[in-house]
């Protein structure tokens, strides 16, 4: 009786399901308690794993900057944030691959939407995320060519870089107008530009207004990728541990 008002748009988005005449949660729960377990067991790893890229970001600063892609003289205090997780995702899935693990299915949900929920026990009623929580929102232009992604890691999550933010800049196609990262002017209102600057997304040079993000070419993202993965042989004895 507490969610029945609720009930239809808790189905529709398959969060609840109807089992005979009683209804179900239909999402992962991970309590606190298993998942300090899982910090625990992983904190060598990723002591190990931050070490590594320290020393491999400071060795290859000066190469990543050469590439020549906008945004490529960031330094990799910023770069790092794009690298890091490109990178490990690659790793994770060349692990799977090597073990035979095919990916589960991604049956759309009843409301059109695609993928599972999962509901995290939290440290205080107050907190949204965790800081060590990380993930990748994707926004797609209307092409299906560009893409925007956002990185994040909990501790600096901010909702107006993804909502109204990197959600609203990539249908209208602002990335692929803009020369050396300049925004052709009277492209953007001013209501818009102030927003998109306090979300940090666009900054003032002068009379112009640039993106404040790297930008690549699917060939240049590859020679960044390629940069740290090539001859990454310090995680392997993981792969199938």
């Amino acid at each position: 009786m507490f969610i029945e008002d609720e009930l239809p748009r808790l189905i529709n988005g398959d969060a609840i399901v109807k089992d005979g005449s009683k209804y179900a949660t239909n999402f992962i729960i991970l309590r606190l308690c298993d998942k300090r377990v899982m910090e625990t067991k992983f904190a060598p790893l990723v002591s190990d794993v931050a070490d590594y890229y320290a020393a491999l970001f400071k060795e290859y600063e000066t190469a990543v900057t050469n590439m020549g892609f906008y945004g490529s003289n960031f330094t990799m205090k910023r770069l790092g944030y794009v690298a890091l997780p490109t990178v490990l995702r690659e790793k994770i899935n060349d692990t799977k691959s090597g073990l035979n693990m095919e990916n589960g299915a991604y049956p759309p949900r009843v409301d059109g939407g695609y993928g599972w929920f999962i509901v995290d026990e939290k440290e205080t009623e107050n907190e949204s995320l965790a800081a060590t929580e990380s993930g990748c929102n994707a926004s797609w232009d209307d092409t299906n060519r560009n893409c925007i992604y956002y990185y994040w890691i909990g501790k600096y999550y901010h909702s107006s870089i993804y909502n109204n933010g990197t959600t609203w800049l990539a249908p209208k196609n602002l990335v692929s107008k803009a020369e050396n990262g300049i925004i052709p002017n009277n492209l953007v209102a001013e209501d818009d530009l102030i927003r998109l600057i306090k979300a940090n997304l666009i900054i003032k040079d002068g009379d112009s207004y640039k993106f404040n993000f790297s930008i690549f070419t699917r060939e240049q993202f590859n020679d960044f990728k390629r940069v740290f993965n090539e001859g990454n042989t310090k995680l392997e004895k993981y792969s199938l541990n």
